[in-house]
């Protein structure tokens, strides 16, 4: 037995690995991924997977060169609409403080804290014309 350092492609793999038995036990999930493509390049994308009643999303990212065109709006609505549809009650993302936090609050997302979480998470709330809930942990 050896414990190496991983990478991308070891991670994916680890992650495949972890979906394959997870199926076993939880039928309801689905996968909520979609991208943006400009000229043949990922402008941006967005991974994410329901479980039960909550989508989660993992990774939200738009390119520098198309942010601010309105392609992670469009992503995140892509994945609010389609989990309406199907009666999801919440999806969660988690970000950074530095990652966009004027692009979240303009996807209304609030923010308040709470004291027994560690100081530098935080979760943000509200309720939406789709779903009930959103949050995004900072």
């Amino acid at each position: 037995m050896e414990i190496k350092k991983s990478n991308p492609e070891i991670n994916e793999k680890v992650h495949h690995l972890l979906q394959e038995y997870n199926r076993a036990f939880m039928q309801d999930s689905e996968d909520y991924s979609y991208y943006i493509e400009e000229n043949g390049e990922i402008a941006a994308g967005i991974v994410a997977s329901a479980i039960f009643d909550t989508v989660e999303v993992e990774f939200l990212c738009v390119a520098e060169e198309y942010r601010g065109q309105g392609y992670g709006k469009q992503l995140l609505e892509q994945v609010e609409k389609e989990a309406s549809a199907k009666q999801i009650k919440r999806i969660i993302l988690n970000t950074y403080s530095f990652q966009a936090p004027d692009f979240y609050k303009k996807w209304a997302i609030s923010s308040f804290s709470k004291s027994h979480l560690p100081s530098r998470i935080s979760l943000s709330s509200t309720s939406s014309r789709n779903c009930n809930k959103k949050m995004a942990i900072h």
